[in-house]
């Protein structure tokens, strides 16, 4: 009877938690109502504990849902981690986490390279675009699709920069001068256009995180750990 009023309450306590959890803040009332309900339902703090981790992994699927993590969108992460009693470090964890079952996801939705495939080595998921010189509207409509298939949209060309889009109107752009330097592939937007209908799973998986920015302010209360 208590595993069925866990399994029921699981749901409930995540609801509730959400709405809490709206404006970033955690207030004791909101904490109290917290445990409250778990004590309703019996929850023991392992399942409440899960129901944590749980609820940051989804908001840490929805940071890495459009192909790139705003300081904005970390700072929420640590912010939440520290309402809900989580160290600061899980932040990361659940960021790769969440980047490997995104990447895995869509590497199941890869289509294989068609007879005749004419552009050389294809695109992978995680690789670093940039562009330069092209169209506003065209540059936005590819850096768009390029970031919903699993590309990572850079501002500047590096070592990590796979392609370089560009039509060529502006040959003398920082960016052109650092890829020809680099040997970084170069390609017309017409070109880019196909690659990425045909974005190839990741050869290796990748685990990427960075230094977590601190959060602002700080909890006014403390959910419920048993």
């Amino acid at each position: 009877m208590a595993a069925d009023s866990a399994t029921a309450g699981r749901p409930a306590y995540l609801e509730l938690l959400a709405q809490v959890l709206e404006d970033g803040v955690l207030t004791k009332d909101e904490a109290a109502a917290l445990a409250d309900l778990a004590g309703a339902y019996s929850l023991t703090r392992t399942q409440v504990e899960a129901a944590h981790r749980g609820f940051l992994l989804a908001l840490a699927r929805r940071a890495v849902g459009d192909g790139t993590v705003t300081r904005a969108e970390r700072r929420e992460l640590i912010t939440t981690a520290g309402h809900l009693g989580l160290p600061e470090k899980l932040v990361r964890t659940v960021l790769d986490d969440a980047r490997a079952a995104l990447d895995d996801q869509r590497g199941r939705l890869c289509r294989p390279l068609p007879p005749g495939w004419s552009h050389g080595e294809p695109l992978r998921l995680g690789d670093g675009v940039a562009f330069t010189g092209c169209d506003d509207l065209v540059r936005a409509r590819l850096e768009g699709r390029a970031k919903t298939v699993g590309l990572r949209v850079t501002g500047s060309v590096s070592g990590r920069t796979a392609i370089l889009v560009t039509d060529g109107s502006a040959p003398s752009t920082t960016k052109s001068a650092a890829a020809q330097r680099l040997g970084t592939r170069i390609v017309h937007p017409d070109v880019f256009a196909e690659l990425i209908e045909y974005v190839q799973p990741a050869t290796t998986p990748e685990r990427s995180g960075g230094d977590a920015t601190p959060a602002a302010g700080s909890a006014k209360g403390s959910p419920p750990t048993w």
